[in-house]
């Protein structure tokens, strides 16, 4: 079985360079020293419910995507989410045949403009022509 963790926005440390690996040391003992003992203190102030909770095969504990994808919380968010989808991409098919309608009717209005200035021109040319 294979685990990936994903982060972003990790410190990266380059310690061939001394003022990073200093930062780097730092870091390393504020884990230790800081980090370390509150994560201790809080897991021994849980840890017999978790044992129970662990021995009792609580599904809240299943973590891996392989077991979250067969529980009913998945399944429940990813039907939710082909729902929303096709709600949305109904919508959206809806909002471009809105914009063909549009640019359609702009067109014949362009259409229907261009007549009229024709026609104008024509009328203007045929009086001008009787002066």
């Amino acid at each position: 079985m294979r685990v990936f963790i994903a982060d972003h926005n990790c410190p990266a440390y380059d310690i061939r360079d001394p003022a990073q690996a200093i930062r780097y040391f730092c870091f390393l003992i504020r884990i230790r020293f800081t980090y370390a003992p509150r994560m201790r203190a809080q897991f021994e102030s849980i840890k017999e419910r978790f044992q129970q909770r662990w021995k009792a095969k609580d599904p809240s504990l299943d973590w891996t995507m392989e077991n979250q994808r067969e529980g009913n919380p998945y399944k429940a968010a990813h039907a939710e989410y082909k729902a929303q989808y096709e709600e949305v991409k109904k919508m959206h098919e809806e909002l471009e045949a809105a914009q063909r309608m549009r640019e359609e009717k702009l067109k014949g209005n362009e259409q229907r403009r261009d007549e009229v200035l024709d026609s104008i021109q024509e009328n203007v040319k045929a009086t001008d022509g009787e002066h």
